[in-house]
This record gives C-alpha cells, structure tokens and sequence, in this order.
C-alpha cells in the first residue's frame, strides 16, 4: 500500500511525539515544545482536517505519556523540572483540560501508563537508581494508591501491555542491555519478580499481541538489527531470539493491522521511516520497505478509523512530521 510524502505539521517540539486514537477514531498528538510546555494537535473528524496547535501549559523533562480513561476522557503524565510525577485530564470526552496535578516521586527517562480491563489507570516510572515504581487507581476514574515499588534496574523505557485476560505484564532493558520482564500473576493480583529473557539490545523494546492472545516483542539490538522473540504457545514459554535483519537508528514501533498481523517500523540509520511486517497471518515476514524521510528521534504510528496506519516523528528542526498510507 502506498503511502503520501511526508508533511509539516509545524510546531518546535524536543519530545518524541505521542498519538492517542479517540472512541470516534480521531487521532490527537502530543509533545513538549521548546518552551518546556505541552502541546497538542487533533483531527477534527476522523480522518479529516488537523487543528492548530493549542498549549496545555505544563513543564516538564519528559515525552508526554496520554491514555484514556474508560469514559473516553484522556489523561496525560509528565515528569517535571522537579523530577517528580503530573497529570492533566479531560473534565470531559473532548472537553477542557485540568491544571497539572502533583504526583510526587522522584523519577527520570518518560512515564508509562495503561488501562486495565475494568477502566482503572496504572502509571509506571524510573527512580534514580532504575528501580521501578507504580501508581494505580482505586477504582475507575478514581483515587489513586502510593507509590510502590516493583524493583528491578531498568535502563530503557518501560513498556506495559495487557493479556487477554486482563494481567499486566512490564518489559524493559536492563543495566546488563538484556531484555527483562514482570507480570502479574493474575489480574488485580501480586505481581512475579522481575526475570530476563536474554539478548544484548539498545533502548526500549516494543511489544504486541498477535491474533491468538500470544506475546511477540521486538528490540533493537547491539548489532543495530531487529530482532524479535515470542511465545511458543498462549501463555506459555518464551522462542529465542531471532533477527530480522534490517539497520535502525530507533526503539522499534509495533502497529496490529487489521488482520491481525504485526507490522513494526523504526527510524533507519539513514534516517528513512522503514517497516516489515508478515506476508500473512502466521506465515513468514517480508522485506524491510522504505517510505522516505528525512525524519529524526522516536516515531509513533497509529491507525485511522478506517484503518490505514500513520507515522509521526520529528524532522532535524523539531517540527511534526506525518506520512500515512493514502489507499
């Protein structure tokens, strides 16, 4: 499938950005600026014409994290100039935003957040010394719990996804660049320690879940390839780690076609958007494509409502820039 030519979507931005696909399939972005603040852009219909940019206020060190809630209010987390924990939400769906609330903490690298099954949010951060920490709510659009934490030394940013049945389970590089991993046990329940699953990688790896409720992660690893590993069966033990080739300067990105299938893109070391992705469901991958650039840092890809995939980075003076399939 074709994709158009990268375009401008102006702005001064130094965070990678962030895409939240809305209930209605609108998609809205979201970055810090060079001013330190927060800001967003958004479809006006699904697959329609872009707002301008409008300011959250806000400061802060880190990408901007956004989730929504489970009555389609979004809410977005910083790490501040303080090093600690803000959020902002919707008072309502496509409605005004909050002032930036206080979280606490003391924490580096960029938030992650999640939605559990039954609506409750769980934010995820790095303290100093990499051990992980988490906040969750009491209960959907609730009061949130103290600060507890997990353990581990956990070098990248931390990627949180959720089973079929509702567990969560927390991917990361660890100070020995391996891939590490913990879960719960079950949903709302304890959590396993944190354990490694091998390989020699660079930055955060990437996580998706294939068609049957399986578990297939990709990093970037110390040779600059991709490489992927999966569960052998749902729920079960984990293959070994294998390469798909491919030269990327980026943390890898995972998008789930409509099928079902897997196709995941990265930044290339000539910095061109490049992705892979099956020739069927199950069946063995095609060659890596190239859809052009110049593009730099971390890119985010999401899906419009009728399901064509498109890409966000920045270009090398910080403004968006935004290529999508175009049939």
């Amino acid at each position: 499938m074709p994709w158009c030519a990268w375009k401008s979507f102006g702005g001064k931005l130094t965070s990678a950005p962030n895409c939240v696909v809305k209930r209605d399939g609108r998609l809205e972005v979201f970055a810090r600026g060079s001013d330190g603040l927060v800001w967003h852009l958004w479809q006006r219909e699904p697959m329609g014409a872009w707002s301008q940019w409008s300011m959250m206020n806000g400061t802060g060190s880190s990408k901007v994290t956004v989730v929504q809630n489970k009555d389609g209010r979004m809410q977005a987390f910083i790490i501040g100039a303080d090093h600690a924990l803000h959020t902002a939400w919707q008072e309502q769906e496509d409605g005004a935003w909050t002032s930036w609330q206080h979280m606490g903490g003391q924490f580096l690298g960029n938030p992650a957040a999640i939605e559990h099954a039954d609506g409750r949010l769980e934010v995820y951060c790095r303290a100093a010394d990499h051990s992980v920490w988490r906040r969750w709510h009491k209960q959907a659009m609730g009061d949130w719990h103290d600060w507890t934490p997990m353990g581990g030394t956990i070098v990248s940013d931390l990627v949180p996804v959720r089973h079929e049945d509702g567990r969560i389970e927390l991917f990361g590089r660890g100070a020995d660049h391996a891939l590490w991993h913990a879960w719960q046990k079950e949903p709302r329940g304890d959590w396993n320690p944190w354990q490694t699953m091998g390989g020699q990688l660079h930055g955060a790896p990437a996580v998706g879940r294939l068609d049957d409720g399986r578990m297939e992660v990709f990093v970037r690893g110390s040779d600059s390839c991709l490489w992927h590993i999966w569960h052998k069966d749902k729920g079960g033990g984990w293959t070994s780690f294998e390469s798909l080739q491919g030269q990327i300067a980026s943390d890898p990105f995972v998008n789930r076609l409509k099928d079902g299938r897997l196709e995941v893109f990265a930044r290339g070391v000539d910095n061109g958007l490049w992705h892979r992705w099956p020739k069927k469901l199950g069946g063995p991958w095609g060659d890596w494509t190239s859809e052009g650039g110049p593009i730099f840092g971390e890119i985010d890809i999401a899906s419009n409502k009728d399901g064509r995939a498109q890409a966000f980075a920045l270009s090398q003076s910080g403004e968006l820039m935004s290529s999508w399939v175009i049939s």
